[in-house]
């Protein structure tokens, strides 16, 4: 009876056993694939938020232009004003005439300025998507960013100041909008999770994509920005 026994126990545990383990392995599959969708889809929303405060920084360098760009502005269209006038001596024209070039030289260095905080934003927004991918995850995802190569900073002319030259800058309509960057990426499952099949009818993990997505939130370029993630969703 003893001896029965001790046979029906060990062909319940021949037969159990491999149930076991490809249960278990089936659980640590599934569990590895998420933290993997989890690591790639954190290293996605970085890229995005990183590039977008490469962008959002350069807006501020703009933005402390504008006082300054206003203050010559004015000034130059004072001395317009007081040179279209007749109460001037024929003695005053020239110191006039000197400001007005003085002002409207300050004016095309604002613009350089403006032009040159453009450029090397650019540069580095540019610079942090095209970050190399990390070593863990080489070979394993393929990524790729929007907007690539250039990005327009949807700015415009501060009401007032429009076709000034260096006229103060402030975000136009559609700002909210397009002031964004995005990332898609595949992630090859398999390169990841490495050869395991226990059963040749378990197909191997499918590929997965995923999406990140990220905005700056800026009413005007005086202000404290805010870069902030958008959900696209995830499919798995």
């Amino acid at each position: 009876m003893k001896e029965n026994n001790h046979g029906q126990a060990l062909t319940f545990l021949l037969i159990l056993l491999p149930l076991l383990l490809l249960i278990f392995g089936i659980i640590s599959r599934s569990g590895k694939t998420a933290l993997i969708h989890d690591q790639v889809l954190n290293h996605c929303d970085k890229k995005v938020l990183d590039a977008l405060a490469v962008e959002a920084q350069g807006l501020a360098r703009i933005g402390d232009l504008n006082y300054f760009s206003r203050l010559v502005i004015q000034a130059r269209r004072t001395v317009d004003a007081l040179l279209a006038g007749t109460a001037w001596t024929v003695f005053s024209i020239p110191a006039l005439l000197s400001a007005q070039r003085a002002l409207k030289a300050a004016q095309h260095i604002i613009a350089g300025l403006q032009k040159t905080i453009k450029g090397t934003t650019i540069f580095g927004f540019t610079l942090t998507l095209n970050r190399p991918t990390p070593h863990a995850f080489s070979g394993k995802i393929h990524e790729s960013y929007s907007p690539q190569p250039l990005m327009n900073f949807h700015l415009k002319d501060e009401e007032g100041y429009e076709d000034e030259v260096g006229a103060p800058q402030e975000p136009d309509s559609q700002f909210e909008e397009k002031a964004v960057a995005s990332g898609k990426i595949k992630i090859f499952t398999e390169r990841f999770l490495g050869f395991w099949i226990p059963n040749r009818t378990i197909k191997k993990s499918q590929d997965m994509f995923l999406e990140c997505k990220a905005q700056i939130k800026l009413k005007r370029l005086e202000d404290k920005w805010l870069v902030t993630l958008i959900s696209p969703g995830a499919k798995p």
